[in-house]
């Protein structure tokens, strides 16, 4: 991984690469607070492809204006930017399918929501994505074979052939600049404030939050029929977890006391 602490902070441009149903449209909501609007590049979700082509024909003058690019496949346009750190977020395997399930069944302007609104409970949903190609979509994203910006990806059998994408998703992992964890959000803004040198703390409100089914609530079998679906995001994710140690090292910090005061201050102020 690339040590942000060592580089300058206004010689960097960074890529944040939002994997769906990880925190990521909270965190781009605090990202955008430190950037100037014209500095700023999104890739959204629904016009994704019109956006990546949008941005290939800047010229390069303004691309080099360009201190922050972000949203789903921001990877793939990462090259064409000076000096860019990329950075992203990973979620447990169960939090994430069971976030996944419930904000597709209750978000009526999602494209899915009229097929999962039928299901009957998780282990329809595990069989939908599997059927649909959405099975392992952390590890689908990072590997570049995502559904929704190519079709034929659903015929990618994971639960036979994920070996090889997973390995994909690793190296895409291990170049990027830090892997943060949802389950630990607050550490992971305090170490990009401290490397990114931002004025103010990244105080928040959660934004885009389903009305998830809590973890301890899913039986163990569910669990084990989760765990053994998202086989790829579930390795991946322990990947993840060591690369976010590595940069909690990096931190020159008292990580433990400074994260219980803004938790402090994040909960007074919102």
């Amino acid at each position: 991984m690339i040590n942000l602490f060592s580089r300058p902070a206004s010689k960097q441009a960074l890529v944040f690469v939002h994997l769906p149903k990880t925190a990521g449209t909270t965190f781009s909501d605090i990202l955008v607070r430190y950037y100037a609007k014209p500095a700023v590049f999104t890739l959204r979700g629904q016009q994704l492809e019109q956006d990546i082509a949008r941005f290939k024909q800047l010229s390069s003058r303004k691309r080099r204006g360009i201190q922050l690019l972000m949203g789903h496949s921001a990877d793939r346009l990462s090259s064409l930017l000076p000096q860019p750190a990329c950075i992203t977020f990973m979620r447990d395997a169960v939090a994430h399918t069971c976030s996944s399930f419930q904000y597709i069944s209750q978000t009526e302007h999602n494209r899915y929501h009229g097929e999962v609104k039928q299901l009957q409970g998780i282990t329809q949903f595990l069989q939908w994505q599997v059927e649909a190609g959405f099975d392992n979509q952390q590890c689908r994203y990072l590997a570049g074979i995502d559904v929704r910006t190519d079709p034929d990806n659903k015929k990618i059998d994971m639960q036979t052939n994920g070996q090889f994408y997973y390995q994909q998703a690793i190296d895409k992992l291990n170049s990027f600049a830090h892997v943060f964890l949802t389950e630990h959000f607050d550490e992971a803004l305090l170490i990009l404030q401290q490397a990114l040198a931002w004025p103010s703390p990244p105080y928040y409100k959660k934004l885009n939050q389903s009305q998830s089914q809590p973890q301890h609530s899913i039986s163990c079998d569910t669990e084990q029929a989760i765990r053994h679906t998202q086989q790829w995001d579930e390795k991946l994710y322990q990947h993840a977890k060591t690369l976010f140690m590595a940069s909690k090292k990096q931190y020159p910090g008292d990580l433990a006391n400074e994260l219980l005061t803004f938790r402090l201050h994040n909960e007074a102020l919102s």
